[in-house]
């Protein structure tokens, strides 16, 4: 059984400061429930215009050592939810992380977060929002890609999208994460644990707060489709903080792959021993 940690509660131990909030992890083992914040009712399948928009779930099959680039994964992640064109996965009526603590945002009053993620792409064309707040266009913030291109997304505003050039696949799983400094106004991205580029002079841009009681997996906005996204999100962590690159790495659960043995280099240590024995048994003589 999760242990779900309400806000009241955390308010009176007084575990939550100024300008920080809850951690949150969402694991998807076959629900929508999160670990941190206690939203109503969790997180909620959702309908609109008459389609059905409730979550699949199916196996991740990202289990203990799975690489990403330099780095495995040290936990199995379990289960992952499968989310087409025309589906979302909407909040159920909370405003935590569009106008509680928890507001994402970036620009002027924005407080430091980091969001981290396990996703695997149907398609990379286009708008493909993992993850965004607000009930509509108007106003919140947006994760995923833009074109190709690893974006965040201040609705209504402009896209603030990574300049430097990561290819990314469908079919394939990718750890991303973006760590944003609030005091100095970057957004520092990864994929698959190593640090691909940074978005700077963002503490002065434009970026309204949530605009409505919600959020969503799959699209930029809880009450309309907004950025078609397609595949499966596997773990979803939203941080207080700018993390570290060793911090995103601990809290995704990779760790530095162990570089396995050549052929080449296992004859090499085996020639290099019998050498070395050979001039043992010469000494001898």
């Amino acid at each position: 059984m999760k242990h779900i940690i309400t806000i009241t509660s955390l308010l009176a131990a007084g575990t939550i400061l100024a300008n920080a909030f809850t951690d949150t992890v969402w694991t998807f083992d076959g629900t929508t429930a999160s670990t941190g914040v206690s939203v109503a009712g969790a997180f909620a399948d959702s309908a609109t215009s008459g389609a059905a928009t409730s979550a699949s779930y199916v196996d991740s099959t990202l289990g203990i050592g799975t690489k990403f680039g330099s780095y495995e994964l040290t936990a199995s992640l379990g289960q992952a939810i499968d989310l087409g064109t025309t589906q979302r996965v909407t909040t159920a009526g909370s405003a935590y992380w569009g106008n509680g603590d928890g507001a994402l945002k970036i620009g002027s009053g924005a407080q430091s977060f980091t969001l981290i993620t396990y996703v695997n792409f149907d398609s990379v064309a286009g708008e493909q929002f993992i993850f965004g707040t607000g009930s509509n266009h108007g106003a919140g913030l947006a994760f995923g890609l833009n074109n190709g291109r690893l974006d965040l997304l201040a609705k209504s505003k402009a896209h603030y999208n990574l300049t430097s050039s990561v290819t990314f696949s469908t079919g394939t799983w990718y750890n991303l994460a973006v760590s944003y400094d609030a005091a100095l106004g970057i957004a520092t991205f990864y994929v698959d644990g190593a640090d691909v580029g940074q978005i700077g002079s963002l503490a002065s841009v434009a970026c309204d707060n949530g605009g409505g009681a919600a959020s969503a997996f799959g699209s930029a906005s809880s009450d309309s489709q907004q950025g078609n996204f397609a595949g499966l999100i596997a773990e979803f962590q939203i941080l207080s903080g700018a993390k570290t690159q060793a911090e995103i790495l601990s809290a995704a659960h990779l760790t530095a792959s162990v570089p396995e043995p050549s052929v080449f280099g296992l004859l090499a240590g085996l020639g290099a021993l019998a050498l070395a024995g050979t001039r043992r048994r010469r000494r001898k003589a």
